[in-house]
């Protein structure tokens, strides 16, 4: 069985599925913690966002260590899903004016490899 590597190359246990993928990635998104989302990106990682586009992990990596995220807090509203797919919905900042975001990821063995999302100041 060959084993997962996050993008650095260090040998990772992947999430159990693509729910508990979804969480993790929020909560360490939100945490600004980039060693964590490291570990839970697949090498096919592909993101085509309304800001940006990247084709694999290393380059979405590299643009959140030169621009990370605030950390702020993560409250996650809901998940759901099944199998390797996973819609979750959270709230990530702080009060008055939270961002509410709806993330749907694809798991690619256990790991993401393609998720999408859209975002919205709550008042």
């Amino acid at each position: 069985m060959q084993q997962n590597r996050d993008p650095l190359g260090r040998s990772i246990e992947p999430p159990v599925d693509a729910h508990e993928l979804s969480v993790r990635f929020a909560e360490a998104f939100c945490a600004s913690d980039l060693d964590a989302l490291a570990t839970l990106l697949a090498p096919s990682f592909h993101l085509q966002g309304p800001l940006a586009q990247f084709e694999n992990s290393r380059d979405y990596l590299n643009s959140l260590l030169e621009d990370p995220p605030e950390p702020a807090p993560c409250r996650i509203i809901r998940v759901t899903g099944s199998g390797d797919e996973a819609a979750i919905l959270y709230e990530y900042g702080r009060s008055p004016s939270p961002l509410l975001v709806a993330q749907f990821n694809r798991v690619s063995r256990g790991l993401l490899s393609e998720p999408g999302w859209s975002s919205t100041h709550l008042r």
